[in-house]
């Protein structure tokens, strides 16, 4: 067994990484760090670093405009090197720093303190900061409490790291939710082959039979045109399902974003569903129109209507009254608004802030089965750059997407 040994440097930069936080948007809670160090050391500048293998990247910062400096240039390359504060109380007579180009030209500095980052695991990833445009020390006080600060951060890097991991979890878990939900589709679908399959098999019967009794002139006054014509619409409805079936089954996270007409995604949705709306007297109502085009990975996005309309289906079943409607708004910002609405009286608000987290499920008031449905499709329109939310002050149970258009 070879066993890696990683220098000190090299393990710091593997934990920073493993924090996927050097990358991330801005983060106001980091923000305001930034400001309570400010205020608190009485300085015009404070930030939160981190220090890659070549750059300083700045995550949060008060009284500062750039993003990143070069690391051989940096001030925080000292900081890390140390296990408690670092500080420069007058750059312009400390032989380290008074010919560095940050002392010499912008910003001018002059007063630095840098509190590293430390993790639990001993690691310095980077630091808080506060910097002057003049000499200053500061009070036993103020660096108590720039010390109680960088612990904050850490924690809040910890707390930032566990939710990535719980994200990857839920996403891992619903990948596998989805080829259950494949498998589950896949019988249905086979027992609406099933249908128009005896049917072609029936007249194919029969059809043969009336050969073999028959001359061939006679072949000619029967209605064997009307009988393959049966046949013909049997087949198309054949060939229907099992197209559904194969694009619903190819469901990819890496599918390419096409432009892609949302009236047909519905249509072959509802499609699947067609049996089992008419057995159970569902009106369906899509106002939708023909010409009107998402930015969406179209499988992908398939799943999640299908989810949405699958959790209203179940959520209806046992009400006197069963419809579900599907209608648009168009937004000047280039979006839409897909609106899915069933007869439902909406949801109990007790259940509606934790609706779409996973094993929540607004049918438990109902003694129904509980689902992923509603926490599968907000996570794939997400992924397509939409957004799923429930519309709390309709008269119905009603959901709104919202995606990018074109026209």
């Amino acid at each position: 067994m070879v066993i890696e040994e990683f220098s000190s440097e090299e393990k710091r930069l593997q934990e920073l990484y493993s924090y996927q936080i050097l990358n991330s948007d801005g983060d106001i809670n980091l923000d305001e760090i930034t400001q309570l160090a400010s205020s608190i050391c009485e300085v015009p500048i404070a930030f939160i670093s981190l220090v890659d293998k070549d750059v300083q990247v700045f995550k949060a910062k008060t009284g500062l405009e750039v993003t990143q400096i070069a690391r051989n240039v940096s001030f925080c390359t000292h900081a890390i090197e140390q296990n408690k504060l670092f500080i420069v109380e007058d750059s312009q007579i400390d032989d380290r720093f008074k010919d560095n180009p940050l002392v010499l030209g912008e910003p001018s500095l002059r007063f630095y303190a840098g509190q590293p980052l430390r993790t639990p695991n001993g690691n310095n990833i980077g630091t808080l900061c506060v910097i002057d445009y003049q000499p200053k020390q500061l009070t036993n006080k103020q660096k108590e409490m720039l010390a109680v600060l960088s612990k904050q951060v850490i924690n809040y890097f910890e707390l930032y790291k566990a939710k990535k991991e719980l994200e990857k979890i839920q996403i891992d878990f619903i990948k596998k939710e989805r080829q259950s939900s494949i498998i589950n589709l896949s019988s249905g679908i086979a027992h609406e082959i099933n249908n128009p399959l005896a049917i072609i098999l029936g007249k194919i019967s029969y059809i043969t039979t009336k050969m073999e009794n028959f001359e061939n002139e006679i072949l000619e006054s029967l209605n064997i045109k009307h009988d393959m014509e049966i046949i013909i619409t049997a087949s198309q409805r054949i060939s229907k399902i099992v197209k559904s079936l194969n694009d619903f089954s190819q469901c990819d996270e890496n599918e390419v974003v096409t432009l892609v007409s949302l009236k047909d995604i519905l249509q072959t949705i509802f499609f699947m569903f067609e049996r089992k709306f008419a057995k159970d007297n569902i009106e369906v109502k899509i106002d939708i129109p023909d010409d009107l085009l998402i930015k969406c990975k179209l499988i992908n996005l398939s799943h999640a209507f299908y989810n949405l309309i699958l959790n209203s289906y179940e959520s209806i079943l046992n009400l006197t009254e069963r419809w579900i409607k599907i209608s648009v708004i168009k937004n000047l910002e280039n979006t839409v608004e897909v609106y899915f609405t069933d007869s439902g009286n909406g949801i109990p608000k007790n259940l509606q802030t934790s609706l779409m987290e996973p094993f929540v499920s607004s049918k438990e008031m109902m003694n129904l089965p509980k689902g992923l449905g509603l926490c599968i499709a907000k996570g794939i329109i997400q992924a397509n750059h939409g957004s799923l939310k429930y519309v709390e002050n309709s008269p119905n149970t009603t959901f709104v997407v919202q995606m990018n258009i074109s026209y």
